[in-house]
């Protein structure tokens, strides 16, 4: 009886309280997941609700990370999006139903993933994507949705960057004046103003009738914002305009730029420039003799600078090419070449040639007046019409008187020099011993038998002036060493050689050309300034 009157006492109490009845339905509904869990354990029966699981789980998945290759598209590239998905949950796996990205702005080239799998606690699950970007740069928005079994699902946005700013391929510096033939310098500048880095990076030059050295320069990865400079050698034949292309990668995608040179070819304002000033023309019993000056009024050196005379004129010895050797800027040499003129030639031209840095011959032409100007053989010495009409014998009438007094002023000069004979005697001896000694140092003036003059093999021109100079026949000997200096004017000790011949057939001002040019090369050697001043003593 009293248990009947407890209920209905609570249950007036319940109705009469609203807030004691919502908390009993709460009481009543919250505990029956747990109370289901607890009855599985403890008798096996009952069983928890997969989707509330489910949801409960998902819960714990996170998009951990998105990124692009390449980082930023140019318009039409190709990048691939790698969608990491990470479960920062402990005890339950994830099942996901499948994932896509869409777009409405950029291509995609990835379908959807359908069935996708399940993501266990404390892993990740990469997803990679393919799209293609238009033709229009600007920011792009795709959207990444991932479904979960059940009703959660995820929908995130990410930024997609198309920029149309390609690498810069530009001049950095090229001659004032490309010169034909003649090796030129320029230098290209390479630069990356994109926001990403580009990689692969080539320079190449497009095919061309000029030769280009090297054929391509690589370069690999480019910073954004970092110039490189690249040289490229051209030698020009002609005045067609290069092409330089610089091919890149941006991603998986190739790309290039390009930049044309322009080639107009003329004279350098720098290269060495011989002119040829105080000619002298002589004309000889067998030859034509011309001596001059060649100064250098370039900015660049002139090597191997040689001076003879040009077809149809024939050079001929002892002065066939006459070689200076070097000559540097503002430096001037006297030359000295014979020759042969063509048969009524009224001009000439003397061809002074040197080499440039790069050994390339230049030459230039000097022409030469030969108005009234012949070489004179022994045959037009016998000319009668030379020499003059032949003595008769008989001395035209009025002349005996004039032949007379002739005659005693003969006699009178000859008893001066009787007299003067034995008065000047002594200073004879005195010439005599002075003489004595120039002769003395002229024998001094030998050369050594293991003396090659350079020539390694020993067996042509060198070894044959050698042999000649050794038989005293010094002027084959001379023909020897003067065709080695023609070969190699930087030969000393040809020139040297060559000015002891001269020495010896008494052409001292020949040879004190020879020595100078045997000191230019070598200026410390005192063999050669022995042999030079032993010539000088002998031109006094």
């Amino acid at each position: 009886m009293s248990s009947i009157t407890n209920t209905q006492s609570m249950r007036r109490a319940i109705t009469s309280n609203p807030a004691v009845c919502i908390i009993l339905l709460i009481l009543l509904f919250l505990p029956a997941p747990i109370l289901a869990a607890d009855d599985k354990s403890d008798s096996g029966s009952g069983s928890v609700d997969p989707y509330l699981l489910n949801t409960f789980a998902a819960s714990h998945i996170q998009v951990a990370n998105i990124s692009l290759d390449p980082s930023i598209l140019m318009p039409g590239d190709i990048a691939t999006a790698t969608i990491l998905m990470e479960n920062t949950g402990k005890d339950l796996p994830v099942a996901i139903s499948d994932a896509l990205v869409v777009s409405k702005d950029l291509k995609i080239l990835t379908g959807i993933y359908e069935k996708v799998g399940t993501i266990g606690p404390g892993n990740r699950l990469p997803l990679t994507f393919t799209m293609q970007a238009g033709i229009t740069p600007g920011i792009y928005y795709p959207v990444f949705t991932a479904s979960f079994r059940g009703a959660h699902f995820i929908r995130l946005p990410f930024p997609v960057i198309v920029q149309d700013t390609p690498v810069l391929l530009t001049v950095f510096s090229k001659p004032d004046t490309w010169v034909e033939d003649k090796r030129n310098q320029v230098v290209l500048t390479v630069m990356n103003p994109r926001d990403n880095p580009v990689s692969s990076v080539q320079v190449t030059p497009a095919e061309s009738i000029h030769e280009i050295m090297p054929a391509s320069s690589y370069i690999g990865v480019l910073d954004p914002d970092i110039p490189i400079q690249i040289p490229f050698n051209i030698t020009p034949h002609g005045n067609e305009p290069v092409q330089f292309i610089v091919q890149y990668k941006n991603g998986i995608n190739l790309h290039n730029s390009s930049v044309s040179v322009p080639i107009s070819t003329g004279t350098s304002k720098k290269q060495a420039d011989l002119f040829v000033s105080n000619i002298e023309i002589t004309p000889g019993m067998e030859y034509v003799t011309v001596k001059g000056d060649v100064t250098n009024a370039g900015l660049e050196a002139a090597n191997a600078v040689v001076v003879t005379v040009q077809d149809p004129a024939r050079a001929v010895y002892p002065y066939k090419q006459y070689g200076v050797g070097l000559l540097k800027p503002s430096d001037f040499a006297s030359f000295q070449v014979t020759f042969k003129p063509s048969p009524n030639a009224t001009t000439e031209n003397l061809l002074t040639s040197f080499k440039d840095a790069d050994g390339r011959i230049i030459s230039t032409e000097t022409p030469l007046d030969l108005t009234g100007v012949t070489a004179l053989s022994d045959l037009d010495l016998m000319d009668p019409a030379l020499m003059g009409p032949e003595p008769s014998g008989i001395l035209p009438p009025g002349t005996e008187t004039i032949a007379g007094i002739a005659g005693g002023i003969g006699i009178g000069i000859g008893l001066m020099y009787l007299y003067t004979r034995r008065k000047n005697r002594s200073s004879q001896k005195t010439c005599m011993n002075r003489k004595n000694k120039v002769q003395n140092a002229e024998s001094s003036m030998t050369l050594e038998d293991s003396d090659n003059g350079g020539d390694v093999d020993g067996g042509s021109a060198y070894a044959g002036g050698m042999a000649f100079y050794k038989q005293g026949d010094y002027k084959k000997a001379a023909e020897e060493f003067f065709s080695v200096t023609e070969a190699d004017p930087s030969n000393d000790k040809a020139w040297n050689a060559y000015g002891i011949c001269l020495t010896k057939l008494s052409e001292y001002a020949s040879a004190e050309r020879c020595y100078e040019n045997a000191l230019k090369i070598q200026p410390d050697n005192q063999s050669y300034q022995k042999n030079r001043d032993i010539n000088r003593k002998k031109m006094k």
